[in-house]
């Protein structure tokens, strides 16, 4: 009985909880990513042939960026001319300051102010089927209306520096793009094309596209765990996406001496703490009036009973329902049992049209429509010959299906069709 008492209010209280709590973390989690998004930018590298784009983030306040080896070279050849972009309106022009081609990394400085804030790292990498977001500039969701937005969003940023002329024009071009996914596996880098010193690789569901090289990985805290890199492409192969892990990152980092921030503690930690649950008043044992009734006394008050005007129709018209299915079961068996016809529903054949020369020769056409149209024009009919198929018109024969009879109709065509022979009129 005590137990009875106790356990409704908690339960009530627990589910408030969940609800006032979950929405609350949700909400953090896409309020940190979004954050990242100010220190990403769209980078542009001119080479010789052509003007090349990947993504780089900032890592120091002073302009300092981070981004793929492979974004600034062509053909094992640097480019000349860098420059980033950032949302919504500010281009910087950069220079290199290191370049790691094996590891597939490159540090590149901004040249004159910078007021930009630098993403923090992950102080460790990130588990197996943890969330994770990768934030770039994926190439074809950066050119919304044509190639020319991009041009036209330079020209103005470099005519004006800036302003509100350019927010609206640049606005599509130079917001970064967020794609989630979970970790799909940390490994060893095997790929000896792609991998020559990286030690590990994140492998993600989160897509990667061309343009989205250099971009930071970032889990639901917002922190860097990764850099990401390359692809497996799609005709081979879906959701194999990865990155440089951060590790790597870091070993690379510092054997250049370059100053970086990183979190304080571990992003898993930080999200517990937020979950911390407010303490539920659980009343005391003494404050609980001891049992004094009956067993009888216990039951009417249980669910159960006191609801019987609700469970007790709902028992029996299942008992119900089970014993009519019971009883059309044994019916139907006595009745096979006698040899009795039983009804069923006729079931139209399905026809098949075999080709036995021409283009299709030795393929076979199930005729599961009433009608079926043979041609060269793809938009009518349902067997559709090559353009260039001689004596075929665009809508050359049809085949009608009824219950009981197949018709074969020449549409008009100008070479006629025949059956068993004879040219149909």
């Amino acid at each position: 009985m005590i137990a009875t008492r106790l356990f409704h209010p908690l339960f009530i209280a627990s589910l408030a909880l969940l609800v006032l709590v979950a929405p609350q973390e949700s909400a953090a989690t896409k309020k940190q990513v979004r954050g990242s998004l100010e220190s990403v930018g769209l980078i542009l590298a001119r080479c010789d042939n052509a003007i090349q784009r990947g993504t780089a983030f900032v890592i120091d306040k002073s302009g300092t960026m981070l981004t793929n080896a492979h974004v600034l070279m062509q053909e094992e050849k640097k480019c000349t001319e860098f420059i980033v972009f950032f949302a919504p309106d500010f281009m910087v022009s950069v220079s290199i300051v290191h370049i790691d081609k094996d590891r597939d990394l490159a540090i590149v400085k901004a040249q004159g102010d910078f007021s930009i804030p630098a993403l923090p790292f992950a102080i460790r990498e990130p588990a197996q089927g943890e969330d994770l977001f990768v934030l770039g500039f994926p190439g074809v969701a950066s050119i919304i209306k044509s190639e020319n937005t991009l041009r036209d969003c330079i020209l103005c940023l470099s005519k004006t520096k800036g302003g509100a002329d350019c927010k609206t024009l640049c606005h599509d071009t130079l917001n970064p793009k967020v794609t989630k996914g979970i970790v799909s596996s940390l490994s060893n880098c095997t790929n000896a094309a792609m991998c020559k010193k990286m030690n590990r690789v994140i492998q993600t569901d989160a897509a990667i596209n061309t343009g989205n090289s250099g971009g930071p990985m970032v889990n639901e805290c917002g922190e860097v765990v990764g850099v990401a890199t390359f692809y497996i492409r799609r005709m081979l192969a879906r959701g194999f996406n990865y990155g440089i892990e951060i590790r790597d990152v870091l070993t690379f980092l510092k054997s250049h001496k370059l100053t970086f921030t990183t979190a304080k503690v571990a992003c898993g930690t930080r999200v517990a703490k937020k979950k911390k649950a407010v303490p539920v008043p659980v009343m005391a044992v003494d404050d609980v009036a001891p049992f004094t009734g009956s067993t009888t006394a216990e039951i009417e008050e249980h669910p159960l009973v006191k609801y019987w005007f609700f469970y007790v129709p709902t028992i029996l018209v299942s008992v119900a329902l089970l014993v009519m299915a019971l009883i059309l079961f044994g019916v139907r068996r006595s009745a096979r049992a006698r040899g009795e016809a039983t009804l069923r529903p006729r079931r139209r054949r399905t026809l098949v049209l075999e080709a036995t020369d021409g283009h299709f020769k030795g393929s076979e056409f199930p005729l599961v429509k009433n009608l079926t149209t043979l041609g060269r024009d793809p938009a009518k009919c349902n067997i559709v010959f090559p353009s260039d198929t001689e004596k075929i018109s665009k809508i050359h024969m049809e085949i009608r299906q009824t219950d009981d009879t197949v018709e074969v109709r020449d549409a008009y065509s100008t070479n006629g069709t025949r059956l068993d022979g004879r040219r149909l009129a």
